[in-house]
C-alpha cells in the first residue's frame, strides 16, 4: 500500500513538472510571437503563434499587438506633452503655478519654488493661500474660479519678498483649475514714479525762472525802461536767473546718459587737477565763509578723462558749498582702497537721512527742498556726477551722518586709470 502511494505521488509530481515545463515553453513562444509581430516580422510571428495557440486565430495576436502599440504611442505622446509643459514652465522666469478648483497646487515652475521657499521642499497639494497669505490674492482666486474669467491684481505684497510689489494674473483653464502668474513690477513702478517726478520737477523748475523773467519784462515795458538805473538792475537780475544753467545741466545730463562719446584718456596729474579746482572755487568759499582743507600730497599721475573727472569734482564741490554752514569746513583729498582710487569731498553740513541716500542721485531729488532752492541749485548736479563717473567705469558713493556731515567719493578702477 505504501509503495502504491509513493508511485502515485511520484506520478503526480512528474505530471506537474511536465505541465510547468510546457507552460513555460508555451509562454516563451507566445512572447516570441508578440515581439516578432511588434517588430513587423509577420511570418515568424505567425509560425510562433501556430506552435503556441493554434486553437486561436492569428488575428487575435494582431489585435493584441495593435492595442499594445496604441497604448505605448499614447504613453509616449503623454510623456512628450509633459516634457514640453515642463520646459515651458521653466522658460518663464516669473513665479508660475497651476491650482486645482480648490486652490491647491498641482504644477509649478522653479521660479515659483524659489519664490515661496518651502521649508520641507514639497509644494504639490499645498494650499496657495497658506504659502502666500494675501487677502487680495485670495479674493482674486475665488473670483476667477467662480466667474470663470481672467482676473488681475496690481501691487500685491508678500511676506516672502518684503519691499517688492507684484502684478498677479489668474486665468481659468477649461474648468480644470487656475493658472497663476506673479510678475515683479517693483522696478517698473519705481521708474514710473521717477518719470512722473521728473516731468513735474522740470515743469516747476522752468516755471519759476520764466515767471520771474516775464515779470521783469512786463515791468520794463510798463515804463521802467525810462529809468536807466532801474532797467539795468532788472536786466542784471534777469541775467542771473538760473534758466541758462538749468538748460546747460539738462544738455550735460542728456549727453552723459546717451553715452554718445567715449572718454578721452590722457595723463593727468591728480594733485594739479585738485589744486586748480580748489583755486577756482576759492572766491565761492570765501563768499560763503567756508574753510577748505586740501590734502593731495603724493597724489598719483593717472590716465583718465580730465574733463569728466573735473565735471564730477565741480558738482561735488558745489553740493558741499550749498550744504556747509557758514564757518564750516570742506575737506578734499584722495585715497586708495584695494583696486580702486578715490577722490573725496567731505563737508560738515546737516547730513543726509538714511532713507534719502538711495535717491539722492536721481534728477531733481532734494533732501531739503527749501534750502536747495534758496541756494540756487538746479537739482541735477549729483545726477550729472553719477553719470560722468559711470562714463569713467567708476561710481560715486556717499557716507553721511545726521548732524555731522557727508562725504562724497568718486571711485575709479585702477585698471581704468593706470595709477603711476
Amino acid at each position: 500500500m505504501l509503495i502504491l502511494l509513493a508511485i502515485i505521488g511520484w506520478a503526480v509530481a512528474l505530471v506537474a513538472i511536465s505541465m510547468a515545463w510546457h507552460a513555460r515553453r508555451r509562454n516563451h513562444r507566445l512572447l516570441h510571437a508578440i515581439y516578432a509581430l511588434d517588430a513587423g516580422w509577420e511570418e515568424q510571428a505567425a509560425t510562433a503563434w501556430s506552435e503556441t495557440l493554434d486553437q486561436l486565430p492569428f488575428s487575435t495576436a494582431q489585435r493584441l499587438v495593435r492595442h499594445l502599440q496604441q497604448d505605448r504611442t499614447v504613453q509616449i505622446q503623454r510623456e512628450q506633452q509633459e516634457a514640453r509643459l515642463a520646459a515651458l514652465l521653466e522658460a518663464i522666469s516669473s513665479p508660475l503655478c497651476f491650482l486645482d478648483t480648490k486652490g491647491s497646487i498641482l504644477l509649478y515652475n522653479l521660479a515659483f519654488k524659489r519664490f515661496v521657499r518651502p521649508t520641507d521642499g514639497a509644494l504639490q497639494g499645498k494650499d496657495l493661500a497658506e504659502l502666500l497669505p494675501s487677502y487680495p490674492l485670495d479674493r482674486a482666486i475665488t473670483e476667477a474660479l467662480r466667474q470663470n474669467r481672467v482676473v488681475e491684481r496690481e501691487e500685491l505684497t508678500f511676506g516672502v519678498a518684503p519691499g517688492r510689489r507684484f502684478h498677479a494674473r489668474l486665468a481659468p483653464v477649461a474648468q480644470a483649475g487656475l493658472l497663476v502668474l506673479l510678475e515683479d513690477r517693483t522696478e517698473k513702478l519705481q521708474w514710473d514714479q521717477i518719470r512722473a517726478d521728473f516731468i513735474g520737477n522740470v515743469s516747476h523748475e522752468l516755471h519759476a525762472p520764466i515767471t520771474s523773467i516775464r515779470g521783469f519784462v512786463e515791468t520794463l515795458l510798463d515804463g521802467a525802461m525810462a529809468d536807466p538805473q532801474t532797467a539795468r538792475r532788472f536786466l542784471a537780475i534777469v541775467d542771473r536767473e538760473r534758466l541758462s544753467q538749468l538748460i546747460d545741466d539738462f544738455l550735460d545730463l542728456s549727453r552723459l546718459e546717451s553715452g554718445a562719446s567715449a572718454p578721452s584718456l590722457e595723463e593727468v596729474d591728480l594733485s594739479l587737477l585738485l589744486t586748480e579746482q580748489v583755486e577756482l572755487f576759492q572766491p565761492i568759499f570765501e563768499r560763503n565763509g567756508l574753510q577748505v582743507q586740501l590734502s593731495c600730497d603724493e597724489a598719483p599721475i593717472v590716465e583718465t578723462d580730465p574733463a569728466l573727472v573735473t565735471q564730477v569734482l565741480r558738482n561735488l564741490l558745489d553740493n558741499a558749498v550749498k550744504y556747509t554752514p557758514k564757518g564750516g569746513m570742506i575737506r578734499i583729498g584722495w585715497k586708495q582702497e584695494g583696486d580702486r582710487l578715490g577722490i573725496s569731498v567731505q563737508d560738515n553740513g546737516p547730513g543726509i537721512p538714511s532713507e534719502d541716500i538711495p535717491r539722492i542721485f536721481e534728477r531733481f531729488y532734494r533732501v531739503d527742498k527749501s534750502h536747495s532752492r534758496l541756494s540756487g541749485g538746479t537739482g541735477l548736479g549729483l545726477a550729472i556726477a553719477k553719470h560722468a563717473a559711470e562714463q569713467l567705469h567708476g561710481e560715486v558713493s556717499v557716507e553721511s551722518t545726521l548732524g555731522l556731515g557727508s562725504t562724497f567719493t568718486l571711485w575709479l578702477p585702477k585698471e581704468g586709470v593706470n595709477v603711476r
